[in-house]
């Protein structure tokens, strides 16, 4: 297990810099809570599960590997080749953890898995290599859509470079509805969010950074966040790691939203 908390969350961030050329990758949402044109308040519509459930609830996920990690990891055993992605030196770590997010949804709406590539989402910063904003880029997404690797190459981000037709094939990968997670209790949402098996697509103020959570893990008697990074697998666990104390909070500032399977469109 890769833990990152309080004691050693400094280089996780240093690595983070090294990783982007400096280019900071998750930047401050775009619009105030509540105003993210795709997204509905997640608290709102799902009832919260109470916290004395958590634990049980927890024990049944791990028993029936129903986690969106345990779901990746099977995907990646099937293929023989991990699903992690690698963004490089590309400051887009905002649009490869919302990739990752679109694919573990679509395999939970059964879905064939599909590596889609996130670089074909630069133009939410118009095709520059720089960070973006989580709620702007979710809007674009539901807008865009997302194309398939085999249509971009990895780590290329001018459209020029693309196989013809991309554009079209990305309307083909489309997440129409997100809820907003945070309006209450953050950390009640998201633990709600991914004990109903949803991926959370959440932002971290302290690490600049934005990936994808998709288990909760019981470090001693805390309740954790296993993510999955886009630094490739040889990063932390085969790819993963856990967030502990409270660098597991998802910010606010940045965003935490979870894509709705029964929304998903394949047009």
């Amino acid at each position: 297990m890769y833990l990152i908390d309080d004691n050693n969350y400094g280089e996780v961030v240093e690595a983070t810099a090294y990783r982007t050329d400096g280019v900071c990758g998750c930047l401050p949402r775009a619009k105030p809570v509540g105003e993210c044109l795709q997204a509905v308040p997640f608290a709102e519509q799902v009832p919260l599960i109470p916290q004395g459930e958590w634990l049980d609830r927890i024990k049944a996920m791990e028993a029936s590997h129903a986690w969106v990690n345990d779901q990746r990891r099977a995907v990646s055993a099937e293929r023989g080749k991990s699903v992690v992605k690698n963004q490089g030196n590309l400051g887009y770590c905002h649009v490869f953890a919302l990739a990752n997010c679109m694919e573990a949804v679509r395999y939970q709406a059964g879905l064939e898995y599909i590596e889609l590539a996130p670089e074909s989402m630069g133009g939410v910063v118009n095709w520059r290599n720089q960070g973006g904003n989580m709620d702007t880029d979710i809007e674009w997404a539901a807008k865009h859509g997302c194309a398939a690797r085999s249509f971009c190459p990895y780590l290329l981000h001018t459209p020029s470079q693309f196989k013809t037709g991309w554009d079209k094939n990305a309307l083909e990968h489309v997440p129409i509805e997100w809820y907003e997670l945070g309006r209450q209790n953050m950390w009640a949402e998201t633990v709600t969010a991914l004990l109903l098996g949803y991926p959370i697509y959440p932002g971290f103020d302290w690490w600049g950074h934005s990936v994808m959570g998709g288990k909760l893990v019981v470090v001693g008697s805390e309740i954790c966040l296993e993510i999955e990074n886009s630094w490739e697998p040889s990063w932390g666990d085969q790819g993963y790691g856990v967030l502990k104390g409270t660098k597991k909070i998802p910010s606010i500032g940045c965003g935490c939203f979870a894509p709705r399977v029964i929304t998903w469109s394949q047009a």
